[in-house]
């Protein structure tokens, strides 16, 4: 069975090993693309396009904009502009001290800042920087999922083997 692949501008591919954002068309025979959080432009050859498996994950992880409240919103862009130097930087240019100016500016704590920068390169959606309040339960994460299953069977386990002593 062939694989499915889209090729639309903010989609992503593989190319080379490598992940890519599609950026624009240059023909009916090549597209331009990026890779996430990187500023370097690729002509990649559609005929060596191949899908991106993993855009199927962080697809299932965006959350329904339409829903969340505009104060929500406009607070998510107002962080957004605060981490956008930090976005701009790269890796070696960024230290812990700009890290430590923003979270003070964002009321938050450097590692939350780290945690955006990092899911910000991986899907490049302001909505990284949105609340779970803002979002609602819609926006568990597998590994919150998971976490509280394994809590409630853990519970579970040990309610049966109390029993099991009585």
């Amino acid at each position: 069975m062939a694989a499915s692949l889209k090729l639309l501008p903010g989609s992503t591919v593989r190319w080379r090993g490598r992940r890519y954002l599609i950026v624009d068309y240059e023909s009916l025979d090549a597209i331009i693309a990026r890779q996430p959080g990187k500023r370097r432009l690729e002509r990649i050859p559609v005929n060596e396009a191949a899908p991106d498996h993993a855009s199927h994950i962080v697809s299932a992880w965006t959350p329904d904009l339409a829903s969340v409240p505009e104060e929500a919103w406009q607070k998510a862009v107002k962080r957004f502009k605060i981490l956008k130097p930090l976005l701009n930087m790269g890796n070696s240019e960024r230290t812990f001290a700009h890290i430590k100016k923003a979270a003070r500016a964002l009321g938050k704590h450097p590692a939350t800042v780290y945690r955006w920068i990092e899911d910000y390169g991986r899907s490049e959606r302001l909505s990284v920087v949105l609340t779970q309040r803002a979002l609602g339960s819609r926006c568990k994460t597998t590994f919150q999922q998971s976490r509280e299953d394994h809590r409630c069977r853990h519970q579970e386990d040990l309610s049966d083997s109390g029993k099991a002593g009585m």
